[in-house]
């Protein structure tokens, strides 16, 4: 089978759960839907322990991975929380500013080469932000305002900046550590639970447990999305293994743009056209910056 077809597989996988997310947070609170999620793909992902080569794993590479999975986390509540009171056509757009921070980090945390054709490709992602969050009849530099006014905005960016870091010491347990892939992924998804769900316990509030639940045929849905997340992830390792990973990843970020057609079709989110425009460009941008690396 075609790498593109397991590449434009995993990019509709992910724009679906987008948009799945979106609908269960118009009832759920982002905490009950975080938790919930977390604690299905934890079980879905259990058949991966078969897969998983304890002997190989030292104490240094599990912290290193947890690393990873506190950076994952706190950027998974970010989002979920953002996504609650956004648009997701407008979030799928932010977090394509991801391949560009970490570009950024990567140079600083693990002193990779950083050229100026990636930042050229950073700046097309500017660009493409910039062009997607134009509003008619507002000014040029509304997009910028709205910036510094948007707390939910303000949040997504962070939690973009917790990705990238946690990212940065994945890509170090992969190649550094030469940590198996899917030792990685059942280590990854095991810590998310267990990260969220301590956050979910230990936070001021009352627990996501006592506040509320999804409904049997949420539940069942988010079921189906936690499988399809876990193909998706598999989907898009077995790419990588068939062709250059610049074209994976450019392939998986076509997802934003599903989820604008998507949004614009099912859920009547404006400004859809401006959106895919900004979208095309930051993808233009994260093919830059990828074959930079």
């Amino acid at each position: 089978m075609p790498w593109y077809i397991f590449g434009l597989g995993s990019a509709l996988i992910s724009a679906f759960g987008s948009i799945v997310e979106k609908k269960m947070l118009v009832r759920n609170s982002p905490a009950t839907y975080a938790v919930t999620y977390a604690f299905l793909n934890f079980c879905f992902g259990l058949p991966l322990i078969f897969f998983t080569d304890f002997t190989t794993i030292t104490p240094y590479a599990i912290f290193i991975m947890y690393l990873t999975t506190l950076g994952s986390s706190i950027g998974f509540i970010c989002v979920v929380e953002a996504t609650k009171y956004m648009e997701v056509s407008e979030v799928s757009v932010l977090l394509l500013l991801d391949p560009g921070v970490t570009a950024l980090l990567g140079g600083v945390m693990l002193g990779e080469f950083f050229s100026w054709n990636a930042m050229g490709g950073i700046i097309l992602l500017i660009i493409g932000v910039y062009i997607a969050r134009l509003r008619g009849h507002h000014g040029l530099f509304d997009p910028l305002k709205r910036i510094f006014k948007s707390k939910y905005v303000q949040i997504v960016l962070f939690g973009i900046l917790a990705y990238a870091i946690g990212s940065q010491f994945g890509r170090f347990a992969i190649h550094g550590l030469k940590v198996p892939i899917l030792t990685f992924l059942f280590f990854l998804q095991t810590g998310l639970f267990l990260n969220i769900f301590l956050w979910d316990i230990l936070r001021p509030r009352k627990s996501s447990f006592k506040t509320g639940k999804l409904t049997a045929k949420e539940l069942l849905t988010l079921s189906g999305v936690s499988i399809l997340t876990i193909a998706s992830r598999l989907m898009q390792i077995q790419a990588t293994r068939m062709v250059y990973a610049a074209f994976v990843t450019a392939t998986k970020n076509t997802s934003a743009f599903f989820v604008e057609l998507f949004a614009g079709r099912f859920m009547g989110e404006k400004n859809i056209g401006r959106k895919i425009i900004g979208t095309c460009v930051m993808i233009a941008g994260t093919i830059i910056i990828i074959y930079s690396s």
